[in-house]
């Protein structure tokens, strides 16, 4: 600050005084006239003091009476006007909440019109500038976490407002321009149409601050914790066993818009929340198959689910060469009973289950028999060996005998032929039949629809011509497979009255050419 030393008038105005007292009576209005004051700038802090904390101090002199004519209305001084002599300004200023330093002027007027100037800054008080949050993601329906509208407050010691980004018309503050002090703004988000993920910076202005809000929002709808599903054949459960069931997690209703023929959706629409759906499918007695499960919201947003159910694995022909020989029994363990075929009358059989064949000398064939064989009326015990050939049945007892072991190996096909020899017993009036079946069988019921069946293959050797002749049986089957069941009987099976007794040797299966 400047500093105006006022005793050199002063005192000059003494020596002028002296010289009058010697020529005559004078009172000051003789001298010339002045005003000064000992500050000519004076620097103030926002809240209008100085950085001491005290009041400005200015001295004036002034040789007549003085006024102030003219100053800033938030300039504060002590004394309006005053007499000749010396007098002491305390100046303060209000509180600077403009925003802006400011400079003002004080001017100083003697009776005469003499004027005298001093001038007042006084800096901008700081900023106090709060947004309680800077960042929002939100949801396809301008929602946070909670449920809610973005909320922020806004804390500022001047005047505030939003500005938002050129062209976002999405996001709507519940007011955008506030005064001093505390404030609470709704940022309003609109439901997303756009279907892309989209982001805007709000710039929150007050005083000489500013500062940022980002607000992105996505166009997620649905939580779901599985992005694909297998199926297994039936269509009952997921491949592992599980349940076809669904949790889904949707922030607005939403429907099925696509999904596979075979497959059945329950519920195919749902509400904002959880809503669980189970799914079914048709059995698939094909390939695997896939499909896709699209759901879409109300605002257009689409979540695909992969479906796939399994299939039946299709089999590829296996490597064995043409004449391959699968099986090929010549029944050279079915001993101990005579023969037959060279007799040409019953003679001995020996039952299978129930003769005593070590006590008589022989190995017992039941062993073998079982290993290679299965009785579908085991507990009838009507299996009987001869001189190296098995003769089947008695009176009102039937069964059939079905060869154990899966021929083919497991994926893979093959074209074959089946033979064996077979003869009849006595006048007995037979059918002896050769049924080849991919069904599971187990029991003599089973069999009789296999025998029923159209769906089945159902070769069949007939005749009633002179018993003890051996005749020679050749089927040629398609594409058996693991799964194939070939089986020996008679037409007639259970235990009808009659009888259907017959022969059998020489089972043989051999590999044909297969494309």
């Amino acid at each position: 600050m400047k500093i105006k030393n006022i005793f050199c008038l002063a005192a000059t105005a003494l020596l002028l005084g002296a010289g009058s007292m010697l020529t005559g009576c004078s009172d000051d209005s003789d001298f010339a006239p002045y005003i000064e004051a000992s500050e000519s700038d004076i620097e103030l802090e926002p809240d209008g003091y100085l950085k001491s904390g005290q009041p400005a101090t200015v001295e004036l002199g002034a040789n007549q009476s003085w006024k102030i004519v003219s100053k800033p209305e938030w300039v504060v001084i002590n004394h309006e006007n005053g007499d000749a002599g010396r007098a002491y300004l305390w100046i303060t200023a209000q509180p600077n909440k403009s925003g802006e330093d400011r400079t003002g002027y004080v001017e100083f007027r003697l009776a005469n019109g003499r004027p005298e100037q001093l001038s007042i800054t006084q800096k901008r008080e700081p900023d106090v500038f709060r947004v309680s949050e800077s960042t929002f993601a939100v949801n396809i329906l301008g929602k946070t976490d909670k449920d809610a509208a973005p909320e922020v407050t806004i804390t500022s010691n001047y005047a505030w407002e939003i500005v938002l980004p050129e062209g976002c018309n999405w996001i709507e503050p519940s007011k955008a321009k506030g005064d001093a002090g505390e404030s609470a703004v709704t940022l309003n988000v609109l439901p997303n149409d756009t279907k892309a993920t989209r982001k805007a910076q709000l710039h929150v202005k007050s005083g000489k601050s500013e500062k940022l809000i980002t607000i992105t929002q996505d166009v997620k709808v649905f939580t779901i914790p599985v992005t694909s599903i297998t199926i297994n054949l039936q269509g009952t459960h997921t491949a592992d066993g599980q349940q076809l069931m669904a949790p889904i997690q949707a922030v607005e209703p939403w429907k099925v818009t696509e999904k596979p023929e075979w497959l059945k959706v329950t519920p195919d629409h749902g509400v904002a929340g959880q809503t669980v759906v189970t799914l079914a499918a048709d059995e698939n007695t094909d390939a695997e198959r896939a499909g896709k499960l699209t759901l879409t919201s109300d605002h257009g947003i689409e979540y695909t689910l992969n479906i796939y159910q399994e299939g039946v694995v299709k089999d590829t022909p296996d490597s064995n060469p043409v004449g391959y020989v699968y099986f090929n029994d010549t029944m050279d363990w079915a001993i101990g009973g005579t023969d037959a075929m060279s007799e040409k009358k019953a003679g001995d059989a020996r039952n299978i289950y129930t003769w005593k064949y070590a006590d008589n000398g022989f190995t017992n064939p039941l062993p073998t028999f079982q290993s290679l064989y299965f009785d579908f009326n085991a507990a009838s015990e009507t299996v009987y060996t001869m001189a190296g050939y098995l003769k089947m049945n008695r009176g009102a007892t039937q069964t059939a005998i079905m060869i154990k072991e899966p021929l083919i190996e497991t994926g893979h096909y093959a074209d074959i032929e089946i033979e064996f020899d077979y003869s009849h017993h006595q006048t007995d009036k037979m059918e002896i039949a050769c049924w080849i079946t991919d069904k599971d069988v187990t029991d003599q019921s089973v069999l009789q629809e296999v025998l029923a069946s159209p769906t089945f293959k159902s070769e069949k050797t007939t005749g009633s011509e002179t018993p003890w002749v051996w005749k020679h049986a050749s089927i040629k089957y398609s594409g058996a497979n693991a799964n194939t069941k070939i089986i020996f009987g008679s037409a007639i099976q259970g235990n009808q009255s009659g009888y259907y007794r017959w022969y059998i040797d020489n089972i043989k299966v051999t590999r044909t050419e297969t494309k």
